[in-house]
């Protein structure tokens, strides 16, 4: 440290850098094959390594040196030993798999398992990667890459580290090559946990933060403390569920501050980020975090929550955590379990994609250079306000009522897409089909629709009515849920567009730029609709959601007749209200 009048050249060098700092890959290391054959700690070496850095921090000049190199054979040595081992381990094993396929006494030949064939073709393979590792070694006279178990081994074997810090790279597992996929869901069980998770539809792989996460706890020793920076999307990220999970079965949460919408993140890039302390110690049934949101309506909520209440399910694994204060908390669990998800009762679909925009959509300024025939109104996010869709492009849409590609299109539209026709063979979701083609077009089989968009600073949804082909057709920056009739649509979209829906999907929705969250099939899948649809209240959405569209209307009534139809008490209700004021910028009324 130095003082800040200091300049940099009276600011002499730290000591000893060399040994107290180290650089390397901390997630994956080649040695960790051999921790997978082999348990050996070897405690002799690493006691001597130990000392030999007590003596070099006190050691000056060629005695430094000296012990320099000392330490660097005596880590490689350990490194050789434990690689050793653990080829010695699989040979054996080997051999033995080997003898049990042999004749029996009756000169039967044993024939091995599918299970027994996979476990044999591991190992396999472990060995050979081993023996690469080992001559990696051999050629050099230091250890070749950073290893914990090796450069901190001594910590290790004394049960871990007291503290972990860290701010992680946060990379999305799509960006990862495939074999770093691969030797991370080996090597890690909440990666390999989310890889194998059933995926939805163009659902995201696990981000890399969660590796990290799970390597810090396994360093920490029993007790210690780990304290990260991480994606706030780990708190409801369905590839996060494993990792959630695994924390409430070995850590303590002792503070989440979710800063995804905080002014003035010390980020330059454009992040969600949020801090997170854990201890690594089993949580008591009573243990309690402290729990901080800043809210895009620049408050900040606050406050404690029971670590077994942060889940929104504690049956689902893949249920994101709430970071909100108790009173809040708890009345957000009981708002949502007031009734069954929409994701039960209907199905939330993404708009449709063209997989080439450039070619497919116009502005209305220019929809002209669009084929007449088979030219549509396009409904973009934007296009989507509260009980209100005004189309602002234009969409070549040679499909049927049904959403499925015309057998054949006019003459007009072939000249046009023709030049094309290279660039849309190669459309990532091109499966043979024709060249005009559209993607995702589940919604279009219905002639009632309720669209929201799917980026926004609240919850804003509108009805569609689709009677033919020559409709507007909603786009990839939508989402919606086909419904069987005006009446359903209509009560849907007025309760989508009240306070309490408003506050519930701001709290489990992925944050966005600018204040904004990604209401995506998930969140709004989550949320609860009234038990009884044929109940006084929900007609009186139904009859709110068919006036609004062409005439003023109360968002007071509209809150007050949406949590009656949910049973809400008053006391839910306000604090959902509170909650959505806070989150949202504009929490209330329509733009």
């Amino acid at each position: 440290m130095a003082d800040d009048d200091a300049t940099p050249g009276q600011v002499a060098p730290l000591p000893n850098l060399d040994q107290n700092l180290r650089q390397g890959d901390s997630l994956l290391s080649p040695l960790d094959l051999a921790r997978v054959a082999s348990r050996t700690v070897h405690t002799p070496r690493l006691s001597r390594v130990a000392e030999q850095r007590a003596a070099y921090f006190a050691a000056t000049g060629k005695e430094k040196t000296a012990i320099a190199r000392s330490i660097r054979r005596l880590e490689r040595d350990i490194a050789i030993e434990t690689t050793d081992t653990a080829i010695t381990v699989l040979t054996s094993r080997l051999t033995d798999a080997a003898g049990a396929v042999g004749p029996d006494l009756f000169g039967e030949r044993r024939r091995r398992s599918r299970t027994e064939v996979v476990q044999v073709q591991r190992w396999r393979a472990q060995r050979r990667e081993l023996l690469a590792v080992r001559r990696r070694i051999g050629a050099d006279d230091a250890l070749p890459f950073f290893a914990f178990d090796v450069h901190f081994g001594e910590v290790l074997a004394a049960h871990g580290f007291d503290v972990v810090l860290g701010n992680p790279p946060w990379v999305r597992g799509e960006r990862l090559p495939a074999s770093a996929r691969i030797a991370l869901a080996r090597q890690y069980e909440t990666f390999r946990a989310a890889t194998a998770l059933p995926r939805q539809r163009f659902a995201h792989l696990p981000d890399l933060a969660v590796a990290f996460v799970e390597r810090a706890l396994r360093l920490t020793k029993p007790g210690g403390v780990v304290a990260m920076t991480l994606p706030s999307k780990l708190l409801r990220a369905g590839y996060a569920g494993p990792l959630r999970a695994m924390i409430r079965r070995a850590a303590t949460v002792l503070r989440i501050d979710d800063r995804a919408h905080g002014p003035g993140s010390g980020f330059d890039a454009t992040v969600f980020p949020s801090i997170w302390v854990m201890r690594r110690a089993e949580p008591g049934g009573d243990a309690q975090a402290t729990v901080a949101v800043a809210a895009a309506s620049g408050i900040m909520l606050s406050g404690s929550a029971r670590q077994d209440e942060l889940a929104l399910d504690d049956q689902d694994a893949r249920a994101p955590w709430l970071a909100l204060p108790g009173a809040t908390l708890q009345a957000l669990r009981r708002a949502i379990g007031a009734g069954p998800a929409l994701a039960q009762v209907f199905r939330p679909c993404l708009g449709v994609k063209t997989g080439a925009n450039d070619v497919f959509l116009r502005t209305l300024d220019t929809a002209a250079e669009l084929p007449l025939e088979c030219r549509v109104p396009a409904i973009l996010g934007r296009d989507v306000a509260p009980f209100r869709i005004d189309p602002s492009g234009a969409l070549l849409a040679a499909l049927d009522q049904h959403g499925r590609p015309l057998a054949q299109t006019p003459e007009s539209v072939r000249r046009y897409l023709t030049p094309h026709a290279a660039r849309l063979r190669r459309r990532s979701d091109a499966r043979g089909e024709p060249l005009w083609a559209l993607f995702r077009t589940d919604l279009l089989t219905a002639r009632w629709i309720v669209l929201w968009r799917d980026i926004a600073g609240k919850l804003e949804a509108a009805v569609l009515e689709r009677g033919n082909a020559s409709r507007p057709v909603p786009l990839n920056t939508c989402y919606g849920v086909a419904v069987p009739d005006r009446f359903t649509a209509s009560w849907l979209a007025a309760w989508l567009n009240s306070a309490p829906a408003r506050a519930m999907a701001a709290a489990l929705a992925e944050r966005a730029s600018g204040g904004a969250f990604r209401f995506n099939a998930t969140t709004v899948g989550r949320l609860p609709l009234p038990a009884d649809t044929s109940s006084g209240s929900v007609r009186a959405l139904a009859q709110l959601g068919e006036l609004a569209a062409s005439m003023e209307w109360s968002q007071h009534d509209l809150d007050a007749i949406a949590a009656d139809a949910l049973g809400l008490d008053g006391a839910t209700a306000d604090e959902l209200r509170r909650l959505g004021l806070a989150l949202c910028r504009s929490a209330d009324g329509h733009r």
